[in-house]
C-alpha cells in the first residue's frame, strides 16, 4: 500500500496535480456534489470536498493537491493531469478505490 501511495504522489507531483475523491453530505451518491473531509483509515492522506473542487493531502510526501471531480451514481471519479481515479462509495459512506484505499468521512 505505501508503494502504490508513494508511486501515486510521485506521479502527481511529477505532473502537478492530483486525483482521489468523495463523499455526499447526509446522502451518499447523490449527484448535487460532495462535501466535507475523509480521512484515510490507514493514515496515508486525506481529502476535502469543496464545491467543484477536492484537495488531496498525501501524507507520505506531506503535499497537498487540488483536480476536479464528478459523482456519478455511487462513483466518484477524480480527474487530474496525470490521469482519473475511481473511488466507489460504500453503504457507510466510506469510498474505496479498489486497491485498498479506504477514505472515511470526518
Amino acid at each position: 500500500m505505501r508503494h502504490y501511495l508513494k508511486r501515486l504522489a510521485t506521479e502527481w507531483t511529477v505532473e502537478v496535480s492530483v486525483l482521489i475523491g468523495v463523499g455526499c453530505v447526509g446522502l451518499v451518491g447523490c449527484e448535487e456534489g460532495m462535501s466535507g473531509e475523509y480521512v484515510e483509515a490507514n493514515g496515508w492522506g486525506r481529502m476535502e470536498f469543496h464545491e467543484q473542487t477536492v484537495y488531496v493531502t498525501v501524507a507520505i510526501v506531506g503535499s497537498t493537491f487540488a483536480a476536479t471531480y464528478d459523482v456519478q451514481g455511487d462513483d466518484v471519479i477524480i480527474d487530474g493531469a496525470a490521469g482519473s481515479q475511481l473511488f466507489h462509495i460504500q453503504s457507510d459512506g466510506s469510498l474505496h478505490d479498489g486497491n485498498g484505499l479506504r477514505f472515511v468521512r470526518q
